[in-house]
This record gives structure tokens, sequence and C-alpha cells, in this order.
């Protein structure tokens, strides 16, 4: 009786979870104009999307695994991401100049006080997985971390109260009129990287350590996290300006970063809830020699156009003077015999 209230309780935010991502869809679609990270693009609706997918997946494992307390993490870190999704949407509408959205301001502060909780939970639900515990009581200093870095947080957005706007909805929040608010945020940014970092390494230690059953599990998360990773170098010259990728290249790129994202609940709970678990070893290096292929088809394409746009470019331009040349001494001629006939004339 208890585990199937658990599960009733599961699977209760999931409804909420699907009409927030709609809502957060329809609002995102009819988006006033704007620019910078307020605009409404492809990346923030496949970012929801994962929230929800978290928030479906953590009722699933709620539903079978309740006493372990990955699927609770990704349901409230779900929720929480879609909560943020929803307050980011209705914030530009209330500030963008929208009729009839008040509280624009609130709602971009309340989109920044949701964004350090949404990311550290999920980085908690990576430092437990599989089993719900740390690989040992060491490890439990990241949570700690996490904690810290959460305080900070809180300090910041006190701070930022004043200044609400849409300054706060970038990739982190931050604001140029509250240069401490904005300092005590980057403290809870660094810590958060630190602890997503230690985290890696505490799956790295896991799998190194891990037999059977778990070693399968830890390999469905590492797999697709190597699909982001992989889209994440596909994408590098064009995140970093350095230079435009190619329309199938950037392509690649984007389906194997969003693929990720998606897949990484997904590869999640079927590490959690799966026991006879076939070996993926063959899928990874699958996927490592596609991607590699499809980066080096889509480097040497870029290099091919470059060529060929210098190749004829060059031989435009020297065309181009050819004829400027034909063109002059063409004048020249006609000149000199406007002028013997003009000669002619005066004798």
């Amino acid at each position: 009786m208890l585990r199937r209230a658990v599960g009733r309780l599961g699977w209760a935010v999931v409804p909420l979870a699907v009409l927030g991502w709609a809502v957060h869809l329809v609002l995102g679609v009819t988006s006033p104009p704007v620019s910078g990270p307020a605009a409404f693009t492809p990346d923030q609706a496949v970012f929801v999307l994962g929230q929800m997918v978290f928030v479906v997946v953590g009722a699933l494992v709620v539903s079978r695994r309740g006493e372990i307390p990955i699927g609770w993490l990704f349901c409230a870190a779900g929720l929480v991401g879609v909560a943020q999704g929803l307050a980011t949407r209705y914030a530009v509408h209330g500030l963008a100049g929208t009729t009839g959205w008040p509280a624009g301001g609130a709602a971009a502060w309340l989109s920044a006080v949701l964004w350090y909780p949404n990311n550290a939970l999920l980085v908690l639900a990576g430092l437990l997985f599989p089993s719900g515990r740390p690989p040992s009581r060491r490890w439990w200093r990241v949570a700690w971390l996490l904690g810290a870095g959460g305080v900070f947080a809180a300090a910041a957005m006190v701070l930022f109260w004043p200044v609400r706007g849409l300054d706060l909805l970038g990739a982190s929040p931050v604001s140029p009129g509250a240069w401490l608010g904005t300092a005590l945020m980057g403290v809870a940014v660094v810590a958060l990287v630190g602890a997503g970092v230690a985290t890696a390494v505490a799956l790295v230690s896991r799998l190194r350590r891990a037999r059977g059953v778990e070693r399968q599990q830890l390999k469905w998360l590492t797999y697709a996290g190597a699909l982001v990773v992989g889209g994440l170098l596909v994408l590098l010259p064009e995140l970093a300006g350095i230079a435009a990728l190619p329309g199938p290249l950037y392509l690649a790129g984007t389906v194997l970063t969003s693929g990720g994202v998606l897949g990484i609940p997904v590869a999640a709970e079927i590490a959690i809830l799966r026991y006879r678990l076939y070996d993926i070893d063959h899928i990874i290096r699958r996927t490592l020699v596609y991607g590699l292929l499809t980066a080096a088809l889509g480097l040497g394409y870029s290099g091919l156009v470059l060529a060929l746009g210098q190749l004829f470019g060059g031989l435009g331009d020297g065309s181009r003077a050819v004829t400027q040349a034909q063109r002059r001494r063409s004048a020249r001629s006609a000149s000199g015999r406007t002028a013997e006939s003009a000669r002619s004339r005066a004798r």
C-alpha cells in the first residue's frame, strides 16, 4: 500500500510538467521580439523539454524504486526547471511591452532564483547515481559544496531584487546594477562547477571499480554524456565565434547535443530499472566512429568550399582584370581614331 501511494505521488507531478512545457512553448512562439539571452530559441525549448523528461523518468523511478532518492531528485529538479522556463517566458512578455502581463520583473527574478536549485539538484543526482549513495563518505563533501553555493546564490538573489529585469535571464543571473550580487553569484557558479567536476570524477571512479550490473548502469549514463560532449566539440568553432560551421555539420552537432541532453534522464532510467542490461560497448564505439566520421566529413566539406571559393574567386578577379584591360585598350584606340579624324577634317 505504501509503495503504491508513493508511486501515485510521483506520477501526480507528471501532468504539471507536461502542461508547463506546453505553456512554455506557446509563450515562446508568441514572445515579443527581443534580442540577447531573453530571445526564444529552439535550444530553450529543448532545455525545458529535457526538464519535463526528467520529471517523467523520476516519476517512473519513484514508482518502481521509491527507496532510491535519485527519482525524487529528478522530479524536483525537473519541476524547478520547467517553472524556471515558464517564469522566463512570462518575464519577457511582461517586460517587453505586452499589455496584460503584470509583475514581469518579479517573474524575471523568480527565474533567476530557480536557476541554482535546478542545476544543483541535477548535480546531486549524478553524485548519487546509481545506488542512491556517493562512492564513499568523503564524497559527501560535494553535497556540502553545493549547499555552500546555494547560500551564496540566495544572498545574491536578495541583492538582485531591486534590479529585477531582463538582465537576470541569461545563462546565469548577473546584473550590472548589482555588482555585489553578481560577485556572490559568481562564487555560487564556481561552487556549482567545482561540484560538477567532482561529480564527473566520482562517476569515473565508480566506473573503474564497478563490476557487473553497476558497471553497465554507469556505461549507460556515460554514453548519454558522451553524446553531449561530442556535440559540443563539433559545435565548438561556432560557439567560440572562431568560424561559422556549414549547415550539415552544425545540424549534426545540434542533434548530438540535444539527443544527449534528452538521453541523460532516459539512460538513467534504463540503468536503474533494468536488471538484465546488455553490454553497450559496441554502441558506444559505433557512435564515436560515426561522430568522428561526421566531424571529419564536415571539416573536409568546409575546407573544400573555402578552397573552391578562393580559387574561383581569384579566377573571377583575374577575368575581371582582363576585361577591364580590354576595355581600356578599346577606349584608347577609339580616342585615337577620333583624334585622327579630327586632324583630317582640319586639313
